[in-house]
């Protein structure tokens, strides 16, 4: 990997709705708040970017978010300034020293443009958090941490995860190597014990666990601590709009293993 100042966080979902997105601005709020500079690149299609803005300084007095990045012309400009978006509006991946070739990893013999390309983005942030549907390919070249989000309320997610995932990850990663990879388990209910039965399966899939659950990732689950999304409101982060509840306490807990697991 290039020099750099960030650390790069991927998070990767065998299927979509278990909050990824939610996940990656509350991980990004936490550790601003801490005094990191922090960026998130993100393509949620669950958010709005008129709901979500720069003009909105409840988030970005304090963290760099950058959100549908192709449909902000300011930002994207922006960024395709660094090379961290081509003139599409879509995220670079060759900003990595590593490319795939017949499902096996290789280092890049020439790397001079694919550090340029990285270190304008990477010098100027502590951390980078990556919520852009990148493939594990990708992420793995990418990536100092990689978490691999398991959604217990659906079997589903954790079949397509094996299925998506688990050949590259025997063909390309050594557990003790690099980058780290993590699993999370989220939107996990207390009286369902089906998501518990994820749980217990989660070792099999082969990746360490951050002991941190989350029981309230996913939007709709967000009502239980009084945040609700009315379609023409702000979207506010649980670190701010419920600082004292359990799901932001939850959020903190799992920052605190992120940065760990960086070290």
């Amino acid at each position: 990997m290039p020099k750099q100042t960030a650390h790069i966080i991927t998070l990767l979902s065998g299927t979509g709705g278990s909050g990824k997105t939610s996940i990656s601005l509350e991980i990004g709020r936490v550790l601003a708040l801490e005094g990191k500079r922090t960026m998130i690149i993100t393509n949620g299609a669950g958010f709005v970017p008129e709901r979500f803005t720069f003009e909105n300084p409840t988030i970005l007095s304090e963290m760099n978010v950058q959100l549908h990045p192709s449909e902000t012309s300011e930002l994207r400009e922006e960024l395709i300034r660094k090379k961290v978006l081509d003139a599409a509006g879509h995220l670079l991946v060759s900003g990595i020293d590593y490319f795939i070739a017949a499902g096996e990893l290789h280092r890049l013999k020439n790397k001079e443009t694919s550090e340029a390309q990285l270190e304008r983005l990477a010098s100027d942030f502590d951390v980078i958090i990556l919520d852009d549907a990148v493939e594990l390919e990708t992420a793995l070249a990418l990536s100092n941490l990689i978490v691999v989000i398991f959604d217990a309320q659906h079997w589903a997610a954790y079949l397509s995860a094996r299925a998506r995932y688990g050949e590259t990850l025997e063909k390309n990663w050594e557990p003790t190597g690099l980058p780290k990879i993590r699993s999370l388990l989220v939107n996990v209910d207390d009286e369902d014990e089906g998501g518990w039965g994820i749980h217990n399966r989660l070792a099999d899939f082969g990746l360490p666990a951050f002991h941190t659950v989350l029981t309230c990732a996913h939007r709709h689950a967000r009502t239980k601590v009084g945040h609700a999304f009315a379609p023409n409101e702000k979207y506010h982060l649980l670190l701010d709009a419920a600082p004292d509840s359990i799901s932001a306490f939850e959020y903190r807990s799992l920052a605190r293993e992120v940065m760990l697991a960086l070290t």
